[in-house]
């Protein structure tokens, strides 16, 4: 025998509101609405300046490093290292 047919199925899956999707976006500040393309220039605009800003700050790390190197050389250039220790002695000193 089968269970009665009820038609609060349907009726309830009719009075369900469609609800904006759960799949994250390309735009999450949307929020699940559509964006106008003033509000998508904005988005791009940002993206880019965010882009640029990133590159700026590791060029001037890149140029940071560079100047220390250089700064690092020519301090060595500078002065002599003094000979080690126990590095073995010259051949003229070996015989005195």
């Amino acid at each position: 025998m089968l269970p009665p047919q009820t038609g609060s199925k349907i009726s309830k899956f009719l009075s369900i509101p469609i609800k904006p999707s759960k799949i994250p976006t390309k735009h999450p500040k949307s929020c699940g609405r559509v964006l106008t393309s003033k509000e998508n220039l904005e988005i791009i605009e940002e993206k880019q300046r965010l882009k640029q800003e990133a590159q700026q700050m590791k060029e001037e790390r890149r140029r940071a490093r560079e100047r220390k190197k250089i700064e690092r050389e020519k301090a060595s250039q500078g002065r002599e290292k003094p000979p080690h220790p126990k590095a073995a002695p010259a051949c003229g000193e070996a015989g005195k």
